[in-house]
């Protein structure tokens, strides 16, 4: 029997269901799970203002590099500082050291960094340069190297 995979998903579906499923998290009392999901619906937010711009996004280090710029962009730094709440809730995944007050507090920080990044993903020109941190431009590079090389490889 062969199971018929779902098409995927676009990013703000899952920023959407994320973020909602992070609030039944928290009053199940599973930090965990809250903690992971409303991480997960940064992410993705992130992933829509990049990809729109054609900016490379391939993990947790491109997001801070990417939320950092769009705090340059857009001079709102308080994103900066909101994102930090975020990924403290990523790191609360691995540690479980965060009470469930806590990790509320920074949902609703999340909240907040969530209704700045669609706002920004509207108002930033489709063209906006993206970021030009050097160890960024290298580490995409290097990747766009490498998944040449594996093409040319593939087509021996």
């Amino acid at each position: 029997m062969v199971i018929a995979e779902k098409p995927i998903a676009p990013h703000a579906e899952h920023r959407d269901r994320l973020y909602s499923h992070s609030g039944k998290m928290v009053r199940d009392g599973d930090r965990l799970q809250a903690s992971e999901k409303v991480w997960g619906a940064v992410a993705h937010a992130l992933k829509i203002v990049a990809e729109r711009r054609n900016w490379p996004y391939a993990g947790h280090a491109d997001a801070k590099v990417i939320i950092k710029h769009i705090a340059d962009l857009t001079e709102n730094y308080k994103a900066v500082k909101q994102f930090d709440d975020v990924e403290d809730l990523h790191r609360n995944y691995y540690t479980d050291v965060y009470p469930v007050e806590d990790i509320k507090a920074r949902r609703a920080s999340a909240k907040e960094l969530l209704a700045f990044l669609k706002k920004a993903n509207s108002q930033l020109p489709r063209d906006a340069a993206g970021p030009t941190e050097r160890r960024y431009r290298n580490r995409h590079a290097h990747r766009q190297a490498q998944e040449a090389l594996h093409a040319a490889r593939a087509g021996r």
